[in-house]
């Protein structure tokens, strides 16, 4: 006896299933069991997060704080150049007779300087870089001048070995021509 689908079968008949139909039936509820269960771990994962966020105290935000800018104070450097002793030392030569201005063509002798000796720049003023520091009794040629900077006037000078550099006329004394 033939049955369709609408039918009940009879309590002691053996009803014959294809397995394709098998399976459709038993595998009916299976992906939205796990949907379930995936969105209720979420679910308790946020509950717990929410949990922990909320029992810990507050953190206060902490702004930076502007760090002021500090201007640098001009300082005053220590002269390069010798100061001349507070008393004149006494065996202070006195310029000749026959020259007593510097000028180019001229030979100068370093006087005066004591210890300090006489600093060799590489330009006429305090900023320029100091060659060699000369001592007293050193000879050099005029060759160009005078310039006035820092104060001081300011000769080029050339020494015996050849170097060319600028020295203030305050530690210079004429000792005549070439």
């Amino acid at each position: 006896m033939e049955q369709s689908d609408n039918q009940q079968p009879e309590p002691n008949e053996v009803i014959y299933r294809s397995p394709r139909h098998a399976r459709r039936q038993s595998t009916g509820g299976f992906p939205w069991l796990w949907l379930g269960i995936a969105f209720l771990v979420v679910l308790i994962l946020a509950a717990v997060v929410y949990l922990i966020r909320a029992g810990l105290p507050a953190q206060p935000v902490v702004e930076p704080t502007p760090t002021p800018t500090v201007q640098p104070t001009p300082t005053k450097r220590a002269s390069p150049t010798p100061t001349p002793p507070a008393k004149p030392p006494t065996a202070t030569p006195k310029p000749s007779p026959v020259e007593a201005e510097i000028k180019p063509g001229i030979k100068v002798r370093v006087v005066g300087t004591g210890i300090d000796g006489l600093r060799f720049r590489s330009g006429p003023g305090l900023n320029y870089v100091t060659l060699k520091i000369v001592p007293d009794g050193e000879t050099f040629t005029v060759l160009e001048g005078p310039e006035e900077a820092d104060g001081y006037r300011w000769w080029r000078l050339q020494d015996e070995t050849g170097a060319i550099g600028w020295g203030a006329e305050n530690w210079l004394q004429p000792i005549g021509t070439q």
